[in-house]
């Protein structure tokens, strides 16, 4: 039977203490147990009223010792899938890397230094990354979890001497960026997320001699709280079609970044501030986020020229023409994580893209 059954699923686990974050992923209806009460039931949320996979998150205390688990879990029709994952945020905080520091250059032996890192944003030089650890002849392990919807993620890496890099989803993960052999400055790779969820990055790092650099990010906010922000250059927007939303889907940005803008969480862009290389007038920028948001949200967008916002895939403002105009946007969001894109291009004179929202 592909459609129209339900399962229980039971389970004793012994968990360390500690405040964890469990992340219940089900198309259609599921329930969450633990130790016989009921943490996540989300109203409306049971039977057949869902459309398509939604996660649910639920945070709490737990105590050392065993501890029972229960899913309950409804399918109705369509796709089905259901999957519980719980992280230990006192052990990996999930808007800051777990770093371990080693005083050799092949991370053998117990790291001599660990702690807590906001972002892989180093420029060591010739200095030594920690107090103990050698300015050469050292390396580092980086760690941390980060949600992702289902879909392809861009990973960066920027590294003097070596790095390489994984995404790791709850198990031995595939080797995505390897610049360990063949020392490269600048990497990149893209990795396909074939379901939405929580996932781990694993960085390693090694330095030989000389100066020391590491950067790395993921385009689509392995920041917490920030934008992937992809730039196009000389966009030429009067051959292109306003009923096109495709128009930037097969273009290869011609420069990317990380960012957060100073009317956080939205947007508040400034042409004065982009890379390098990219033109003044003539241009397109995409800028993805994924956020937790629950209720009836207006989305407000102030551009100049035009302008396109997608919600979790669906096309929301569609305003992809030339002048000055603010346009708004109301939505009812379930409670779970969800992905805002936006679309905007320049063509002469002044560039304006300012996302607001608000709860009604």
């Amino acid at each position: 039977m592909a459609d129209k059954f339900s399962v229980r699923f039971s389970r004793s686990v012994a968990f360390e203490a500690g405040n964890y974050a469990f992340y219940l992923t089900a198309d259609d209806g599921a329930r969450l147990y633990i130790d016989g009460a009921l943490v996540i039931n989300k109203i409306n949320k049971w039977r057949g009223s869902l459309r398509g996979t939604a996660t649910y998150r639920h945070a709490q205390h737990i105590t050392a010792g065993v501890h029972d688990i229960v899913v309950e879990y409804y399918e109705d029709k369509g796709d089905a899938r259901v999957r519980l994952q719980w992280i230990n945020e006192d052990v990996h905080p999930v808007d800051q890397w777990r770093a371990e520091y080693f005083t050799n250059a092949d991370l053998s032996g117990e790291p001599a230094v660990v702690r807590n890192e906001e972002a892989i944003d180093f420029k060591w030089g010739e200095r030594s990354p920690a107090p103990g650890i050698p300015s050469d002849y050292f390396s580092a392990r980086f760690t941390r979890p980060f949600y992702s919807e289902a879909g392809t993620r861009v990973f960066f890496t920027e590294a003097d001497d070596r790095v390489r890099l994984w995404v790791d989803k709850w198990a031995p993960g595939t080797e995505i960026i390897n610049s360990w052999d063949k020392v490269q400055l600048w990497s990149s790779k893209n990795q396909s997320m074939n379901e939405p969820g929580w996932y781990f990055v694993t960085i390693e790092y090694a330095e030989f001699s000389g100066g020391a650099r590491l950067r790395a990010f993921d385009l689509y906010g392995a920041k917490s709280g920030s934008w992937g922000v992809e730039y196009f250059d000389d966009y030429d927007w009067k051959s292109s079609h306003q009923d096109d939303p495709d128009i930037l889907t097969n273009r290869t940005p011609d420069a990317s970044e990380v960012k957060t803008y100073d009317n956080e969480p939205g947007i508040k862009f400034n042409a004065g501030e982009m890379p390098k290389g990219i033109s003044k007038d003539d241009f397109a920028v995409r800028f993805t986020r994924y956020i937790d948001l629950n209720g009836k949200y207006k989305f407000t967008v102030d551009h100049d020229d035009g302008v396109r916002v997608w919600i979790d895939g669906v096309l929301c403002i569609d305003k992809w023409k030339g002048g000055r105009r603010t346009d708004s946007y109301t939505i009812d969001l379930h409670d779970g994580v969800h992905v805002i894109k936006v679309e905007f291009y320049d063509g002469a004179a002044a560039a304006i893209c300012d996302l607001t929202w608000s709860k009604q």
